[in-house]
C-alpha cells in the first residue's frame, strides 16, 4: 500500500500545480492584445538563452569536434 501512495500523492500535487500554472497563463495572456504576441513573447523567453548556450559553446576555447560529436550522438541516443 505505501509504495502506491507516493505516486498518487505526487500525481495529485502535479495536478494541483498545473490546474493554478493554467491559471496564470490564462491571466497572462489575458494582459496582451493578441494571443500570437504572447506566444512570440514566451518563446523569446526561451530562445535567446538557448542562443546565448548555443554561441558560447561555439566560441569556447576548450570545445573541441570530438566533444561536440559524441554529445551530439549522446543525445540522438537518448530519444
Amino acid at each position: 500500500m505505501n509504495n502506491l501512495c507516493t505516486p498518487l500523492r505526487m500525481g495529485r500535487w502535479c495536478s494541483i500545480v498545473g490546474v493554478f500554472l493554467a491559471i496564470g497563463t490564462a491571466h497572462a495572456a489575458m494582459l496582451f492584445s493578441n494571443i500570437l504576441v504572447y506566444l512570440q513573447v514566451l518563446v523569446m523567453f526561451f530562445i535567446v538563452p538557448l542562443f546565448g548556450v548555443v554561441i558560447l559553446g561555439m566560441l569556447w576555447k576548450r570545445a573541441t569536434p570530438a566533444g561536440g560529436f559524441r554529445d551530439s550522438c549522446r543525445e540522438s541516443s537518448h530519444h
